[in-house]
């Protein structure tokens, strides 16, 4: 809050490397190619090309969670506005993330109901995705 007080920005952590998957596994693996198809078009589903590796640290949405919640609580309407902003640049490609998830519920859980602001992009994407994210079982423990 104090270096966006001071500087109009905030470092969200978004290229921090630490605490994502490792590089290596099945949710960055090459997926088969299509059956009866032909061999080089890979076939492609939304739960594995979210969860490869992009290059952005997913904490960066509980980051920018914690920092709308903080800019409600002493009221700084134009850092909630760059909370969100920065919350849906980093959610194109973390989406499929427990961070999401757990962003949700810290959204969620500390905010008042009428406040729709960052609400309102977790609902967009969470629909958007519906079919990956129940696959998910925190999701599903959230609803």
């Amino acid at each position: 809050m104090i270096d966006f007080l001071y500087c109009l920005d905030y470092d969200d952590h978004r290229l921090d490397t630490k605490g994502q998957p490792p590089a290596s596994g099945p949710h960055n693996s090459i997926p088969p190619p299509v059956q009866g198809g032909t061999d080089s078009i890979p076939a492609v589903d939304e739960a594995t090309v979210a969860e490869q590796p992009t290059g952005l640290n997913s904490v960066s949405l509980l980051i920018n969670a914690k920092t709308y919640i903080i800019a409600d609580k002493y009221d700084i309407h134009s850092l909630k506005e760059w909370a969100v902003t920065k919350y849906k640049e980093v959610l194109l490609a973390t989406w499929n993330s427990t961070s999401f998830v757990e962003s949700a519920r810290l959204i969620y859980e500390n905010t008042l109901d009428d406040d729709r602001m960052l609400r309102e992009v977790i609902i967009q994407k969470a629909s958007e995705n519906v079919k990956a994210l129940f696959g998910r079982g925190e999701f599903v423990e959230l609803l």
